[in-house]
């Protein structure tokens, strides 16, 4: 049976790529994954662009009729053709002139419609006259084409694209739709409790701030902020109580000129607009565990004596997880900075250097961070290795523990909620990360670090 397939297709003679891409962008559509391809299914022997639009937290397809109206607008033409074997459903729309030439959708065995002729055609047999006769194609010609997959709403080709806020942003090909990746959020684990600082990672377009900032009216940065405002808390996190403290700030600021032309501005202003421009999040968490704990393993040093290692710390772990004693008692290779013990000084580079005193001092929450150590590590990662030193230090560790007393299928089991969480939470941060970083470098995007409170 076939997979199920919907998309609109307009005619490549009539637009180009980058053309598609703007009336998509312009129609106001956002937080969706937009894929452009070339087609060998063709409408009147005319070459098409196969045009799928999904919804970035559902993955389903996103059809509204304005699409199929704007893309035929100023005398082009465009068609929607649907298909869902499984519900026994299919659509199709054509679209001539910026109105609705042709439409209908359903089972096909209810299928009626007239021709040009009036001749009355009805059934499967029916839909597959009409479509043919009004695009001078078989629908199968459209379902079948090399360019429809399967799992395009779920996984980015190199033809993805995804819409947000909006601007348009690459997709590493292959990378999976997560969309809680593209918006503000916590690790959801034992942090709830816990006064302790808090860190997130982000991804920053440092470039658009300076421009926002530096060169643009302060009209054209209010407007970039209320455009976000409807989302604000997805987007800027713990600094979204200050929404209102830097709407008012930029309000009492000359509408033509530029942010940076204030005597001493604000740096709550700058790092709101820097989150404003934030395009990913790794999941915010208690700052010792990124720095005791998830760093750490990502730069595990390979080795070692694990029974001498264990024993001489065998009381202090006796009550932590699995990873948790891993990183506790295991070398790892790590600068050993004063901000970060697991990133290097020089690795972490304030947001707005400009607010740096004349001793030094930075009040500021967001760092810049250097990423190419943290590439390497991550690039050196193995799931397989990963996983085989676990098993190792866990084997060890019962040995020692029960010393040969205690049944280890027991002592395991014992564990086994605690270690579960421990490694569900170091595979998403980690997962989170790699795709963060992925995306820095697809888009030159810049990584940073929030530091926060509760």
């Amino acid at each position: 049976m076939q997979p199920p397939h919907y998309a609109f297709y307009a005619l490549a003679d009539e637009l180009s790529l980058d053309a598609v891409r703007e009336i998509i962008h312009d129609l106001g559509l956002d937080e969706s994954w937009l894929r452009i391809t070339e087609t060998t299914a063709c409408y009147e022997e005319r070459p098409l662009l196969q045009i799928e639009i999904y919804d970035l937290d559902t993955g389903e397809p996103v059809f509204a009729e304005e699409i199929g109206l704007t893309l035929a607008a100023e005398g082009r033409s465009a068609l929607t053709v649907g298909s869902h074997p499984e519900e026994n459903e299919v659509a199709f729309a054509l679209y001539q002139d910026g109105e609705l030439s042709f439409m209908w959708a359903g089972d096909p065995d209810d299928f009626e419609a007239e021709d040009e002729e009036g001749n009355e055609h009805k059934g499967r047999s029916g839909f597959e006259h009409i479509f043919s006769d009004l695009t001078g194609a078989r629908f199968d010609d459209y379902l079948q084409a090399t360019s429809v997959r399967p799992d395009a709403g779920d996984q980015a080709d190199d033809q993805t694209l995804l819409l947000l806020r909006g601007r348009y942003v690459a997709l590493p090909a292959g990378s999976e739709r997560v969309p809680e990746l593209h918006s503000f959020h916590e690790a959801e684990l034992d942090i709830a409790e816990s006064d302790e600082d808090r860190m997130a990672l982000l991804l920053l377009d440092v470039r658009l701030v300076e421009e926002l900032w530096k060169n643009q009216p302060a009209a054209t940065v209010s407007a970039f902020l209320e455009a976000i405002a409807p989302s604000r808390e997805g987007v800027l996190g713990p600094l979204t109580g200050a929404f209102s403290e830097v709407r008012q700030f930029i309000g009492e600021h000359p509408s033509d000129q530029p942010l940076a032309t204030t005597n001493t501005p604000p740096l709550t202003a700058y790092e709101l607009l820097a989150m404003a421009t934030a395009i990913a999040f790794s999941g915010g968490h208690r700052v010792s565990h990124y720095d005791e704990r998830f760093f750490p393993l990502l730069s595990l040093n390979p080795g070692g004596d694990l029974e001498r290692v264990i024993s001489d710390e065998l009381d202090e772990i006796a009550d932590l997880g699995l990873l948790s004693a891993m990183s506790e008692v295991l070398p790892y290779s790590a600068p050993e900075g004063q901000m970060l013990e697991s990133i290097g000084d020089e690795e972490l580079a304030p947001l707005a250097p400009w607010a740096v005193d004349d001793q030094g001092g930075y009040e500021g929450s967001i760092f810049l961070l250097d990423p190419k150590r943290l590439i390497t590590s991550l690039g050196a990662f193995s799931e397989v290795n990963f996983g085989a030193r676990c098993e190792q230090f866990a084997a060890a560790w019962c040995q020692l523990a029960s010393d040969g007393k205690e049944d280890s299928q027991a002592w395991r089991e014992a564990r086994f909620a605690r270690d579960a969480e421990e490694h569900a939470a170091f595979d998403m941060l980690r997962n989170e990360f790699a795709m963060l970083l992925a995306l820095s470098q697809v888009n030159h995007l810049q990584p940073a670090i929030l530091f926060y409170g509760r």
